[in-house]
């Protein structure tokens, strides 16, 4: 561990990485990382140490953090649950890893579909009393060509 007066020179070098006028979150949820990431490293110099290491930096030291970093994203990933997503791929978008649709010929699709718009419904229809579909003036009154005038 580092001896106290170090220790609280760390402590307040640590004020001078951001600056006082900055937002609130900056100083109340950013500095607690900073704070973590130089202790981990206070911890990963005192475990060389231990080691009889020193600051020595060579492959083998690169190829057990390469190890552990890699032990580390393999479990990561394996917590994490694969959800669907969108993907573009040569242009186009590809909905991967939602529930897969059913492959049905031509006609029992169509049959399908009629079906469910049949059993879906149009729900009621709406009117106030005042404009009745139907009996619009758009539907009375011709316009110079001899058609209606939402046909133009």
């Amino acid at each position: 561990m580092l001896y106290l007066p170090r220790r609280a020179a760390e402590i307040v070098a640590l004020n001078s990485l951001y600056a006082q006028s900055s937002s609130g979150s900056l100083q109340h949820a950013a500095l607690p990382r900073i704070r973590n990431v130089l202790e981990a490293s206070d911890e990963l110099l005192a475990e060389q140490a231990d080691q009889n290491l020193g600051m020595i930096r060579d492959k083998h030291w690169a190829r057990e953090r390469l190890r552990r970093e890699k032990a580390y994203t393999a479990a990561q990933a394996q917590k994490e649950e694969v959800e669907p997503k969108w993907v573009l791929r040569r242009g186009t978008w590809y909905y991967e890893g939602g529930v897969q649709p059913e492959y049905l010929p031509a006609d029992q699709a169509m049959n399908k579909f009629v079906k469910e718009e049949e059993d879906r419904g149009r729900g009621p229809r709406w009117e106030n009393g005042i404009a009745k579909p139907g009996l619009m003036r758009r539907w009375f009154k011709r316009n110079p060509h001899g058609g209606f005038f939402d046909e133009l």
